[in-house]
């Protein structure tokens, strides 16, 4: 049981993908201060894996570190959608990829210190390409199809840092014959 007690909360700002949520608090040792809670839609991730067991990879500016991440397919599940339409959708979106055979991997909360945002991940399988049906939002730059034991070396060696190609390829190990 949690001791933090919330007196009042307010959303101090929104947008179409998040809102911003601040809370009047007393602290577990009785301090009293202000907590700020970022809300957002589910998530959702995908690792596609073709027939030659190679996974679906793509690099994105991610503009509020400044930096190009390699990450797999993500986004937000639609308000009232159910999570595999949503991870089907995104993967259509960002790699024009369709899967037959869908395995959820598991799920998890992406930084639990300032969001609610919970994602869920799932393995796409038995791979048809089609065309990419980007929205404007989006920034990738690049995609490609990786050998799964490169991809667990850059985990192992400390090189990946987006949490959810890092979360898929943990949880995704048992079904990747690595």
């Amino acid at each position: 049981m949690s001791d933090w007690k919330k007196l009042s909360s307010r959303i101090v700002y929104e947008n179409a993908w998040m809102k911003v949520r601040e809370d009047q608090v007393i602290q577990p040792g009785g301090k009293s201060g202000i907590y700020g809670v970022v809300l957002r839609k589910l998530g959702v991730g995908i690792l596609a894996v073709n027939e030659k067991g190679q996974i679906f990879v793509q690099r994105d500016y991610k503009y509020p570190i400044g930096k190009f991440l390699l990450n797999i397919p993500a986004g937000g599940v639609e308000w009232g959608d159910e999570v595999l339409n949503s991870a089907k959708r995104e993967l259509k979106e960002e790699g024009g990829l369709t899967a037959q055979k869908w395995t959820k991997l598991g799920s998890f909360y992406t930084s639990p210190g300032f969001t609610d945002e919970f994602a869920t991940l799932y393995l796409a399988e038995k791979i048809t390409e089609g065309a990419m049906e980007h929205e404007e939002t989006e920034t990738l730059v690049d995609h490609q199809w990786m050998e799964p034991k490169e991809l667990y070396r850059m985990l192992d060696a400390g090189e990946l840092e987006d949490p959810y190609i890092l979360v898929a390829l943990a949880l995704a190990r048992q079904y990747l014959n690595i």
